[in-house]
């Protein structure tokens, strides 16, 4: 092989792992433009105004879709109206047609 056998080769991968980290950490700490509590506090208003932005889009997509279902429902209304309108005249014709046709028959007998 080369000369690690696998418990050697684990421990160097944990190894540079943790060594990465402290690294990681190390640098963040100082490279951080901003104390700590400064930048809680930025991350705070940040949070904030996104909830902000998320509910006025909300609120807007909810008035949208108000909109679009009472645009839809008025159209609905005016469908239904024009079928019953078509009922009503269907079953009128034939009623009315019934109505000669008893009169026909009546007066041939």
């Amino acid at each position: 092989m080369n000369g690690y056998d696998g418990m050697d080769r684990k421990a160097y991968i944990a190894l540079g792992v943790v060594v990465g980290t402290l690294a990681g950490v190390g640098l963040g700490i100082l490279l951080a433009p901003r104390s700590g509590e400064e930048t809680r506090a930025r991350m705070r208003q940040r949070a904030q105004l996104a909830k902000q932005k998320a509910q006025e889009q909300l609120a807007a997509k909810r008035e949208m879709a108000m909109g679009v279902l009472g645009r839809g429902a008025g159209r609905t209304g005016e469908v239904v109206e024009e079928v019953v309108e078509e009922l009503d005249e269907t079953v009128a014709q034939p009623a009315a047609g019934r109505s000669t046709a008893t009169r026909r028959r009546r007066s041939a007998s």
